[in-house]
This record gives structure tokens, sequence and C-alpha cells, in this order.
């Protein structure tokens, strides 16, 4: 007999690479909700281990976690403990572990800047929300404009 199994949304897979992060004494962890910005994925999850085995227990731990509880395996995993960065894709989430030196230079809280934590989005004023969307919005429109230029501009030099 087969137990068929619930699938999970991407915030009950991103919350659950949190926890497993945090079972495993990662630091630093930083949800960030970022489909509202990005087509890349609807979340980032950041956190930090101190040494190259503590990199290896977390991923290995994450990978095996949502493999078993979840059927869920990541799409691709990109770095090693060596690397000091191990990004883990599953498509809607990105799992990013770093060493602290690794989280200093590329700083990626800064990077996603205007993604807000899901827990300070659900402080937010209807006011700030509608903010959020907005820029969101000017940055989409920004982004069609650029590359619909980028397009007619090869198109003229083409000839």
């Amino acid at each position: 007999r087969t137990k068929s199994r619930k699938t999970s949304t991407p915030r009950e897979l991103a919350e659950f690479c949190v926890k497993i992060a945090d079972d495993h004494k990662a630091e630093n962890i930083i949800k960030l909700q970022i489909g509202e910005l990005s087509v890349v994925a609807d979340y980032f999850v950041l956190c930090t281990g101190n040494s190259e085995p503590h990199l290896r227990a977390i991923s290995q731990s994450i990978s095996r976690g949502t493999r078993e509880k979840l059927s869920i395996r990541p799409r691709a995993i990109e770095g090693t403990p060596a690397s000091h960065w191990i990004l883990m894709d599953y498509g809607t989430v990105i799992v990013h572990i770093l060493t602290p030196q690794a989280r200093d230079l590329y700083q990626l809280e800064s990077l996603w800047g205007d993604a807000p934590s899901e827990e300070v989005l659900k402080k937010l004023t209807p006011a700030k929300r509608e903010y959020y969307y907005n820029k969101i919005l000017e940055s989409a429109i920004s982004c069609s404009i650029s590359s619909i230029s980028e397009k007619i501009i090869d198109k003229i030099n083409i000839k």
C-alpha cells in the first residue's frame, strides 16, 4: 500500500529547510520572500555554517530531510564545502549555506535588500505593502523596456 504525500508549498518547503538548518546549529538563518521581486524562486533561505564539515552536515541533512519527509530532491546542488558556499536549488526555494567569511564577502542580504523577510511582511501596514508592490511593478516595467530596447538595437545592427 502506497502512502500519498501532500505536495508542499514553497513556503512550507522553505520553513522545513529553515528548521533542518536550525536543528543542525546553522547560524544567522534568514528566509527571504523574493517571489514578488524575481522569477528565480519564491524564497531564499540563507544560513551560516562555521566550518567545511558544518557546511557539509547542513546541506546533507537538508537534502536527506527533503527527500525522506517531502519526497523532494534538489534540482541542482552547486558548490562544495571547500568553496565556502553551497547552493541547493529546489526550484521554488533556493538554499544558500555559507561560511561567515563568504557571507560577509557576498552579502546576499544586501543584494536582495528589497525583499523583506516574511516576518517583516506580516507586520507591514497596507500602505507599506502597496509601496513594495509599486516598487516591484516599476522594476518589472523598467526591465521590460530595457529588454525591448535591446531587441530593437539588435535588429537595427543586424542589417
